[in-house]
Protein backbone atom coordinates (compact mmCIF):
# COMPACT_ATOMS: atom_id res chain seq x y z
CA UNK A 1 0.00 0.00 0.00
CA UNK A 2 1.19 3.45 -1.27
CA UNK A 3 1.09 6.42 2.20
CA UNK A 4 -0.72 8.69 -0.04
CA UNK A 5 -3.19 6.16 -0.28
CA UNK A 6 -3.62 4.90 3.14
CA UNK A 7 -6.90 6.46 5.38
CA UNK A 8 -5.42 8.30 8.19
CA UNK A 9 -7.36 8.51 11.79
CA UNK A 10 -5.24 10.88 12.47
CA UNK A 11 -3.82 8.33 15.44
CA UNK A 12 -0.34 7.16 14.56
CA UNK A 13 0.65 3.43 15.44
CA UNK A 14 3.05 3.73 17.70
CA UNK A 15 0.63 6.12 20.33
CA UNK A 16 -2.08 3.47 20.14
CA UNK A 17 0.94 0.75 21.66
CA UNK A 18 2.12 3.58 24.57
CA UNK A 19 -1.56 3.32 25.17
CA UNK A 20 -1.67 -0.64 25.54
CA UNK A 21 1.58 -0.20 28.23
CA UNK A 22 -0.21 2.05 30.90
CA UNK A 23 -1.56 0.66 33.10
CA UNK A 24 -5.61 1.60 34.26
CA UNK A 25 -5.01 2.34 38.06
CA UNK A 26 -4.89 5.88 38.77
CA UNK A 27 -0.81 7.39 39.94
CA UNK A 28 -1.92 7.62 43.78
CA UNK A 29 -2.74 4.35 43.56
CA UNK A 30 -0.02 2.62 42.53
CA UNK A 31 2.38 0.34 44.71
CA UNK A 32 5.89 0.63 43.82
CA UNK A 33 7.57 -2.21 44.94
CA UNK A 34 11.62 -2.00 45.34
CA UNK A 35 11.84 1.55 45.11
CA UNK A 36 12.64 4.13 47.95
CA UNK A 37 10.97 7.62 47.79
CA UNK A 38 13.66 10.56 47.33
CA UNK A 39 14.17 12.37 50.57
CA UNK A 40 15.54 15.77 49.78
CA UNK A 41 17.98 17.63 52.37
CA UNK A 42 16.46 20.10 54.26
CA UNK A 43 16.91 23.26 52.67
CA UNK A 44 19.47 25.44 55.26
CA UNK A 45 17.61 28.32 56.05
CA UNK A 46 18.37 32.02 54.20
CA UNK A 47 21.61 33.44 56.54
CA UNK A 48 21.87 37.27 56.38
CA UNK A 49 25.38 38.03 57.17
CA UNK A 50 27.25 41.41 57.81
CA UNK A 51 27.68 42.05 54.09
CA UNK A 52 23.47 41.68 53.59
CA UNK A 53 22.90 43.50 56.03
CA UNK A 54 25.21 46.59 55.17
CA UNK A 55 23.41 46.40 51.36
CA UNK A 56 20.11 46.37 52.46
CA UNK A 57 20.95 49.79 55.00
CA UNK A 58 22.95 51.25 52.11
CA UNK A 59 19.70 50.14 49.53
CA UNK A 60 17.29 51.87 52.15
CA UNK A 61 19.43 55.28 52.93
CA UNK A 62 19.89 55.70 49.14
CA UNK A 63 15.78 55.35 48.97
CA UNK A 64 15.30 57.71 51.98
CA UNK A 65 17.43 60.13 50.44
CA UNK A 66 15.79 59.75 46.85
CA UNK A 67 12.61 60.73 48.40
CA UNK A 68 13.62 63.14 50.95
CA UNK A 69 14.56 65.96 49.22
CA UNK A 70 11.65 65.89 46.57
CA UNK A 71 9.58 65.79 49.82
CA UNK A 72 10.90 68.82 51.50
CA UNK A 73 10.79 70.58 47.84
CA UNK A 74 7.28 70.03 47.81
CA UNK A 75 6.13 71.04 51.31
CA UNK A 76 8.60 74.22 50.80
CA UNK A 77 6.49 74.69 47.18
CA UNK A 78 2.93 73.80 49.02
CA UNK A 79 3.76 76.42 52.18
CA UNK A 80 5.13 79.19 49.33
CA UNK A 81 1.71 78.40 47.28
CA UNK A 82 -0.17 78.99 50.57
CA UNK A 83 1.54 81.96 51.64
CA UNK A 84 0.85 83.35 48.06
CA UNK A 85 -2.82 82.75 48.65
CA UNK A 86 -2.94 84.54 51.40
CA UNK A 87 -1.11 87.50 50.03
CA UNK A 88 -3.28 87.51 47.64
CA UNK A 89 -6.82 87.49 49.26
CA UNK A 90 -5.17 90.12 51.29
CA UNK A 91 -4.44 92.12 48.49
CA UNK A 92 -8.10 91.77 47.49
CA UNK A 93 -9.18 92.62 50.44
CA UNK A 94 -7.59 96.35 50.46
CA UNK A 95 -8.43 96.37 46.70
CA UNK A 96 -11.78 96.39 47.19
CA UNK A 97 -11.60 98.88 50.02
CA UNK A 98 -9.67 101.01 48.49
CA UNK A 99 -12.39 101.06 45.45
CA UNK A 100 -15.24 101.88 47.76
CA UNK A 101 -13.49 104.54 49.42
CA UNK A 102 -12.67 105.93 45.78
CA UNK A 103 -16.49 105.75 45.20
CA UNK A 104 -16.93 107.40 48.00
CA UNK A 105 -14.74 109.96 47.22
CA UNK A 106 -16.45 110.48 44.39
CA UNK A 107 -20.23 110.96 45.40
CA UNK A 108 -21.44 115.07 45.70
CA UNK A 109 -22.68 114.27 49.54
CA UNK A 110 -18.97 113.23 50.46
CA UNK A 111 -17.44 116.16 49.02
CA UNK A 112 -20.20 118.70 50.21
CA UNK A 113 -19.33 117.26 53.85
CA UNK A 114 -15.56 117.53 53.66
CA UNK A 115 -15.55 120.93 52.52
CA UNK A 116 -18.08 121.43 55.44
CA UNK A 117 -15.61 119.98 58.17
CA UNK A 118 -12.02 121.01 56.56
CA UNK A 119 -12.54 124.23 54.68
CA UNK A 120 -15.63 125.66 56.90
CA UNK A 121 -17.79 125.88 53.52
CA UNK A 122 -21.45 126.99 54.30
CA UNK A 123 -24.17 126.89 51.75
CA UNK A 124 -26.29 129.78 50.93
CA UNK A 125 -29.55 130.69 53.31
CA UNK A 126 -27.41 128.97 56.04
CA UNK A 127 -26.28 130.49 59.37
CA UNK A 128 -23.00 129.34 60.54
CA UNK A 129 -22.40 129.18 64.53
CA UNK A 130 -19.14 129.02 67.01
CA UNK A 131 -19.60 127.33 69.95
CA UNK A 132 -17.31 128.70 72.27
CA UNK A 133 -16.52 126.33 75.32
CA UNK A 134 -16.65 127.90 78.59
CA UNK A 135 -14.67 126.10 80.96
CA UNK A 136 -11.96 126.88 78.16
CA UNK A 137 -9.60 129.09 79.77
CA UNK A 138 -6.98 131.95 78.06
CA UNK A 139 -4.26 130.02 78.29
CA UNK A 140 -5.54 127.40 76.07
CA UNK A 141 -6.52 129.99 73.60
CA UNK A 142 -4.33 130.53 70.60
CA UNK A 143 -2.57 134.09 70.42
CA UNK A 144 -1.72 134.70 66.84
CA UNK A 145 1.64 136.42 67.29
CA UNK A 146 3.40 138.37 64.26
CA UNK A 147 6.26 137.27 62.88
CA UNK A 148 7.30 140.59 61.47
CA UNK A 149 7.94 141.73 64.44
CA UNK A 150 10.61 139.67 65.40
CA UNK A 151 14.05 140.51 65.03
CA UNK A 152 15.96 138.09 62.90
CA UNK A 153 19.27 138.10 61.96
CA UNK A 154 20.45 136.87 58.05
CA UNK A 155 21.55 133.69 57.72
CA UNK A 156 25.17 134.25 57.61
CA UNK A 157 25.54 136.01 61.27
CA UNK A 158 23.27 133.21 62.97
CA UNK A 159 26.02 130.83 61.37
CA UNK A 160 28.92 132.53 62.48
CA UNK A 161 27.30 133.44 65.27
CA UNK A 162 26.80 129.64 66.45
CA UNK A 163 30.59 129.25 65.13
CA UNK A 164 32.07 131.67 67.44
CA UNK A 165 30.11 130.28 70.13
CA UNK A 166 31.43 126.70 69.77
CA UNK A 167 34.88 128.28 69.82
CA UNK A 168 34.53 130.15 73.12
CA UNK A 169 32.88 126.81 74.43
CA UNK A 170 35.90 124.67 73.56
CA UNK A 171 38.62 127.44 74.96
CA UNK A 172 36.28 127.51 78.52
CA UNK A 173 36.49 123.77 78.13
CA UNK A 174 40.31 124.06 77.47
CA UNK A 175 41.42 126.90 80.60
CA UNK A 176 39.13 124.65 82.92
CA UNK A 177 40.97 121.68 82.24
CA UNK A 178 44.62 123.38 82.18
CA UNK A 179 44.06 124.57 85.70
Amino acid sequence: MDLQQRPTTGRTHTSSKRRSNRSSVPVARREVTGVQPKIRAPRPAFKIGPKEIFVVAAVLILMLLATALPLRNYFQQRHAIVTAQQAIESKQEEKQQLIAEIERYQSEDYIREEARNRLGVIQPGESAYRIIDPEMKREHTTQGRDPSSEKHDPWFEQLWGQVAGADDAVADRGSALGQ
